[in-house]
């Protein structure tokens, strides 16, 4: 516990933020599993936010940037284990991640957390300047591999820490999925028939499948609410939906703190199970067995 301390107290938590409902409750996690406020960073587009947050990062003069989106809620036990891998690192790695259970992607996906060395921060803003001319649509993740091909590796772990793109605005999910469906092509099938398997029990699936098929049929964008803007057709079929709150009640937060401990467990004995799986493939194939 002392150690898990001690790498806490070498860590600097920012939160990159674009409105989402979730992002009070978002704080209020790290509050309560770091021990300290983070700093809340709301800017767009995106790679602008990037850059703002490797600043703070340099700024805090820590060993750890640990940036984490307001659409992630994390799991205690999750973000424990990942920070207990950081305590294992020498001066191996420029980023560490985990991974999160997204609502709206059939498997957990890589990130939720990114734990940044800040050491080679100052070299990551200068790849990232070199960047922004660059149309991707995951900034981050191209900042990444970058890096990585200058040789400051990245590491991703398969640790739940969270959940992704729970308890959201029915814009902002129709907008993801909108995204969703120009982002993971290859993957639609999968998508369609996750959202179609949780349509009756969950209404935000239904949004979410709008929100695919306009994507397939609209318009290739870039991926920042700036540049984005729902049409007349859009809005209408949104206005049928019954809009969340803004805000959490405490029976809200008991029961989404359930959910966050429920699904994180699940999916990571799910993660176990697979990993299992492949590992008792490769046996049968070296035993020739196969």
């Amino acid at each position: 516990m002392d150690k898990l301390y001690e790498i806490k107290d070498q860590c600097h938590v920012v939160i990159r933020a674009s409105n989402e409902r979730t992002c009070e409750l978002c704080a209020e996690l790290v509050n309560d599993i770091f021990g300290f406020p983070a700093v809340i960073i709301q800017e767009t587009p995106f790679i602008q936010a990037l850059e703002s947050s490797l600043r703070s990062g340099i700024e805090s003069k820590k060993e750890w940037l640990i940036c984490i989106d307001a659409d992630v809620l994390i799991y205690r036990n999750g973000v424990d284990k990942l920070l207990g891998k950081l305590l294992e690192q020498k001066d191996k790695y420029f980023e560490i991640q985990g991974r999160i259970v997204d609502k709206f992607f059939y498997t957990p996906k890589k990130g939720g957390i990114h734990a940044y060395r800040i050491s080679k921060l100052p070299l990551a803003l200068e790849v990232l300047e070199k960047q922004k001319n660059d149309t991707t649509q995951r900034p981050e993740r191209t900042l990444i591999l970058n890096m990585d091909q200058l040789g400051h590796k990245h590491l991703s772990l398969d640790i739940i820490i969270g959940l992704h793109d729970f308890e959201q605005f029915n814009a902002d999910i129709y907008r993801k999925c909108f995204f969703h469906a120009q982002k993971h092509l290859n993957d639609l099938p999968n998508l369609i028939t996750y959202f179609r398997q949780n349509v009756v029990t969950d209404t935000d699936y239904r949004i979410g499948l709008l929100g695919l098929s306009d994507g397939i049929a609209g318009p290739e964008l870039d991926y920042n609410k700036k540049g984005f803007s729902h049409t007349e057709a859009s809005q209408l079929q949104l206005s049928s939906f019954i809009e969340k709150t803004s805000s959490f009640t405490i029976e809200d937060r008991v029961r989404i703190l359930k959910i966050i401990e429920e699904k994180s467990e699940e999916y990571q004995l799910k993660l176990k199970k697979t990993k299992m799986q492949k590992f008792k493939k490769r046996v049968k194939k070296f035993l020739g067995r196969d």
